[in-house]
């Protein structure tokens, strides 16, 4: 039986147990979480979801209380402490694959560090960056094919850059094929606001980048309410405009003389989505998410234009940046 564990119930860990729970496999799953009131919701969230096989779950406080062996676990903390939960789960525990959690970690340093560790003990990891699962975006790479540039332009009300950028600079190294980066963060809004988790602030304002072979990105975060997340990708042959809120995207082909068509789509939610990329883990050691290695390059991309930033506009001289 393989023993699944999750580390971080809160929203986004209680997401990814309800996609556990339709995983079709005999497993053990083990919760992990200080807070009680966290842990309760994650069993209601399980309970929501009929579990489709002979599953068990356990509900602990405390990593020192895991298995000494596990198959894979997912790491679902905040980032300040992502990268010494990551450090005492593999010093502890024989584990073989990780999926981690999104903004990865917050100092410089610990991207380095885990990757040593995990080098050191043969530990295969991914991070969770879910668009490159979604069948639309997917299909939209299938009809690129090997394109030699793209434009990728994100707007939105709020999309919380500090948190979230990472999701559309990741879109886009999958959609480009670039996979190295560099970041401007010249043009965020000087005023930082505080997040709705304690302790951690997010940006407004406007973030570009370009990969080597010169595609380009720019991600647009407008302060207040009222923009649609819009997604608009150009390359010489196509140009695609995809509501993720309304679920309709529209296509203009060259050969079609840049005539519009349109089609609705089903976001994917986690729920959905963290089974499969388990299912393939544990059947073929590979999945759709990025690698960690892969991931940790744009990262840090995005972490040393988030660090010039606070530098810069308010004199920023602690070692991490403190999103989440």
């Amino acid at each position: 039986m393989n023993r699944i564990a999750l580390i971080g119930a809160g929203n986004i860990g209680s997401r990814h147990l309800q996609a556990m729970a339709r995983l079709d496999m005999p497993i053990e799953i083990y919760v992990i979480d200080s807070d009680p009131i966290s842990l309760e919701m994650a069993w209601n969230r399980y309970s929501q979801v009929a579990a489709k096989t002979d599953q068990k779950l356990f509900l602990i406080d405390s990593l020192s209380k895991l298995p000494k062996e596990i198959e894979l676990a997912v790491i679902a903390t905040n980032s300040d402490v992502r990268a010494s939960v990551v450090k005492q789960l593999i010093l502890q525990t024989e584990v073989k694959y990780l999926i981690m959690e999104k903004f990865l970690f917050q100092r410089r340093d610990d991207y380095r560090d885990v990757s040593g560790l995990l080098n050191e003990r043969g530990v295969m990891a991914w991070v969770n960056c879910p668009r490159r699962m979604w069948p639309i975006y997917k299909s939209i790479k299938a009809q690129l094919g090997e394109v030699s540039q793209i434009e990728l332009s994100v707007t939105g009300s709020n999309i919380g850059l500090g948190c979230n950028a990472i999701h559309m600079v990741d879109l886009f190294s999958f959609l480009s094929g670039e996979t190295t980066i560099t970041v401007d963060a010249g043009q965020l809004d000087k005023e930082i606001a505080e997040s709705k988790r304690a302790g951690y602030y997010e940006f407004t304002g406007r973030l570009t980048g370009a990969g080597e072979r010169r595609s380009r990105f720019e991600v647009n975060s407008y302060k207040g309410i009222g923009v649609p997340l819009m997604i608009e990708l150009r390359s010489s042959d196509y140009r695609f405009r995809i509501n993720e809120t309304s679920g309709v995207i529209s296509i203009f082909r060259k050969k079609a003389e840049w005539r519009e068509e349109t089609a609705s789509f089903a976001p994917v939610f986690q729920s959905e989505l963290t089974n499969v990329a388990i299912e393939q883990i544990l059947t073929k050691q590979q999945c759709e998410l990025p690698s960690y290695e892969e991931s940790a390059r744009l990262h840090l991309q995005l972490l040393e234009a988030f660090m010039g930033f606070l530098k810069n506009e308010h004199k920023w001289e602690k070692s991490l940046c403190p999103i989440t």
